[in-house]
């Protein structure tokens, strides 16, 4: 055991301080050593729902009725969601929904693979998604401040089938994707329309 020398020795007070942390530097190292080591290959999975339902009662007086009709009270789901997401591998999330608001009209909701840390690209997303447009497009619709969203949205894409890079600058200042989309105007049947004209 080595002596330290006088000089080199800690007054009483600031070595009270270092105790405590030293110990608990000790006890964080043993435990590290004992925690079973965490298997990032183990896949992971959410599983999500959602419903929201509308329900609608007019009240009417003559003029209205002889105006637009007679208009009936009802209810109907617009969203009545069930999903999956989850993750695998070191750098692979993925994510699966179907919308059964429409009877018997299932739509997709979000269904892809994306691959994250990669060099250059950053993320590459590959599916059935929603492109691009704006923060509140991407924003979901159960954390959108208002009910409805703005009008501006009535004219952004949907989700489409496509590939999409995305990342950020290193000061994660500034943002930036890419996306290239199979659009339904773009579909088989309405390109041979096209030839045949």
């Amino acid at each position: 055991m080595r002596r330290i020398p006088k000089k080199d020795r800690l007054p009483s007070e600031a070595s009270a301080c270092l105790v405590p942390e030293l110990k608990s530097n000790a006890r964080q190292a043993t435990s590290k050593e004992k925690a079973p080591k965490s298997d990032d290959h183990v896949p992971t999975v959410k599983f999500t729902g959602q419903v929201q339902g509308d329900q609608v009662w007019f009240g009417q007086d003559d003029i209205s009725r002889g105006a637009v009709g007679d208009l009936q009270d009802g209810a109907r789901f617009r969203r009545l969601r069930i999903g999956a997401r989850g993750t695998t591998w070191h750098q692979l999330e993925y994510s699966l929904g179907v919308d059964f608001a429409l009877a018997n009209q299932p739509s997709y909701l979000d269904n892809y693979i994306e691959a994250h840390d990669l060099p250059w690209l950053q993320n590459v997303r590959f599916g059935h998604f929603f492109e691009p447009f704006s923060l509140e497009r991407v924003t979901q619709n159960r954390n959108n401040t208002f009910m409805e969203r703005s009008l501006v949205d009535t004219f952004a894409p949907a989700r489409n089938t496509g590939v999409m890079a995305y990342g950020n600058a290193e000061s994660e200042r500034r943002g930036r994707s890419a996306r290239s989309a199979r659009t339904p105007t773009t579909s088989a049947t309405t390109r041979s329309t096209a030839v045949r004209r």
